[in-house]
């Protein structure tokens, strides 16, 4: 499993980094993907609707994709190949690789997001 010294922009706000332990202490590999998928839609959230005051119908992965879609490029793509593997996985078992995938997309996502949003 990937190391936690890896995920420095996550592990540099405590309420995520307390998220990042229980994903890595958690022996289900499926109560770990649904645990990176909350911590996605929680960084997600604080920027589209807290910080940006914009409305989203409801938090899911296709109306972020498409809310970044708008406004930011970068984020749209990250969030698309995030969506592709969300796809992925729903046609076969969970691994490793994609547990150790979303923590590093996440933790890229929210570096790029303290920088330049200021979250």
């Amino acid at each position: 499993m990937i190391d936690k010294e890896v995920l420095k922009n996550i592990c540099s706000d405590s309420k995520l980094a307390e998220k990042v332990d229980l994903i890595l202490t958690n022996g289900n590999i499926y109560k770990q993907y649904n645990m990176c998928q909350e911590m996605l839609e929680y960084i997600n959230v604080s920027l589209i609707c807290t910080k940006l005051k914009r409305e989203l119908p409801d938090y899911n992965i296709i109306n972020i994709m498409l809310e970044y879609k708008k406004f930011d490029e970068n984020l749209y793509n990250q969030t698309m190949a995030i969506n592709s593997t969300y796809n992925d996985i729903d046609e076969r078992e969970v691994e490793e690789d994609d547990i150790e995938f979303l923590l590093l997309k996440i933790d890229y996502i929210y570096g790029y997001m303290k920088e330049k949003y200021e979250i």
